[in-house]
């Protein structure tokens, strides 16, 4: 109920990928703790949103360190960089980057 692929593809080992909710929580998550998926897998949840019925708001793979902004939905752009996001496990909850309030969710990552 209420869930949704936000994203498919292939991670190599070296691959990274930026997860935000859309409430600013975010994680980095190496491509190497990350198994493929077959056909008819239910996929990889990446965060336990529990009854807080969160969402993933944004979200983007990366090969190598980069500057990059999340986006949120009044406008407002928080520039990073992609060493600065902490890297964590699946199960992690993520940490605090972005001070999303009320309906000012986030919505996209810029590269």
């Amino acid at each position: 109920r209420g869930d949704a692929v936000r994203w498919a593809g292939q991670l190599s080992g070296t691959d990274q990928l930026i997860l935000f909710t859309e409430h600013g929580y975010g994680k980095r998550i190496m491509g190497s703790i990350v198994d493929t998926q077959h056909r008819g897998g239910k996929g990889v949840r990446s965060f336990n949103f529990g009854k807080s019925g969160g969402q993933i708001g944004a979200f983007t793979a990366f090969h190598e360190s980069r500057n990059f902004s999340v986006l949120q939905k009044r406008g407002e752009l928080t520039t990073m960089h992609t060493d600065e996001i902490i890297a964590q496990s699946l199960s992690d909850k993520g940490k605090p980057y972005v001070l999303a309030i009320l309906d000012n969710t986030v919505v996209s990552i810029v590269l």
